[in-house]
Formats: C-alpha cells, structure tokens, sequence
C-alpha cells in the first residue's frame, strides 16, 4: 500500500511489485493521474462515487480493481449535508457489486 510517493512506486514498478495507493480518489484528474502508476486497485470516493459505472469500466480497460469503503460518508469538506456525500448503504452493496471489486468496511481501530 502506497500514499503518494513516488519514490516507493518507482520501485515498486520496477521490481514489478504489485500496489495499491490508499488514497480515495476524488476527481477525474487524480484518477487518471493515479491510472498512470497501473496499481492494482484504486480507491474511489467523494464525488466520483456517484460515477461508479463509468470509472469502473474506465479502471477496468486497465485491468485495475474498484475499492471503496462503503460504510463512511465521504465528502472534500465542503461542509455538505450529509444526504449530499457519497456513501453505500450496507444493505445495498449488492447492487453496487456490479461496479465494485473489493469493499473494505472502515471500522474503528480500537474495536474488532
């Protein structure tokens, strides 16, 4: 799992070492930022969230995995009201299974 350096993922790629970056992707500009680093995996939140059909066919073409947390509200601290932010109901995951190839369930660390 890699954060923003681009120094890891340099070797990463060269040693042909398989990652993710554990950011949640935001907008078009980052995802296809992020696309260039070919991770396996891509977090998607925020405002793309609502996307979910087209960026997963986008990551797909690139043999890369959709990865979302559908349990927490995600929003870019715009102090939207929460009905606004992108999040995935427990009950609903199946319906989003289509677009989505792994769902970590954030909980909290202190409690298993």
């Amino acid at each position: 799992m890699i954060f923003y350096d681009g120094d890891k993922i340099t070797l990463m790629q060269q040693h042909q070492i398989p990652f993710f970056i554990s950011h949640c992707v935001s907008t078009i500009d980052e995802l296809y930022d992020f696309i260039s680093y070919h991770p396996t995996d891509i977090y998607i939140g925020n405002e793309l969230g609502f996307s979910l059909d087209k960026v997963s066919n986008l990551l797909h073409k690139n043999n890369i995995k959709v990865r979302v947390i559908p349990n927490m509200c995600q929003t870019n601290g715009f102090n939207l009201p929460t009905i606004k932010t992108f999040f995935i109901r427990p009950e609903d995951i199946s319906i989003y299974s289509t677009f989505v190839d792994v769902f970590e369930i954030a909980a909290d660390k202190n409690r298993q």
